[in-house]
């Protein structure tokens, strides 16, 4: 692997730094927690504000669940580390089925949320389509009574 940065070959400040965070990147579960990520990079090619708009809004609602996904509970080693462990995951079976009830109000809420502003986004847009129609009729009406000799 070559690394250049400005124009100067940086693979050995830089290169086991990177290999070391691409190694990360295949790490058990990493694409599960960074799935959406990628795409909020796209909003900074929109070409105007109501594409990024109905972007942004279409990311926003691809992302509002919590995730319920099990996760390892670290065991540190011997001794009172795995004692501590040990409580960790009993206090952890205690505490899952509140856990998931607050998370299945929250993953509720959030979508919720969601729906709301693109219902907003909607009326808006559908709003300022029929202003822009008046204005047009407006200025049709004021452009034939200023053409019609008096």
């Amino acid at each position: 692997m070559l690394v250049t940065v400005a124009g100067q070959d940086c693979t050995q400040s830089l290169g086991a730094e990177i290999a070391a965070a691409a190694r990360n990147l295949n790490a058990p579960g990493i694409r599960d927690r960074i799935a959406g990520e990628s795409a909020i990079l796209e909003l900074g090619t929109t070409a105007n504000e109501s594409e990024f708009l109905d972007r942004h809004l279409t990311l926003f609602g691809n992302r509002t669940q919590v995730a319920l996904a099990d996760f390892n509970l670290p065991n540190s080693g011997k001794g009172l580390g795995r004692i501590a462990g040990l409580i960790r995951g009993v206090l952890w079976r205690l505490m899952r089925h509140p856990h998931d009830w607050t998370v299945f109000h929250q993953n509720t809420i959030n979508l919720q949320a969601v729906r709301t502003l693109e219902l907003e986004v909607r009326l808006r847009r559908r709003e300022a389509s029929e202003l822009r129609k008046r204005l047009t009729a407006l200025e049709a009406r004021c452009n034939h009574l200023e053409s019609t000799p008096s």
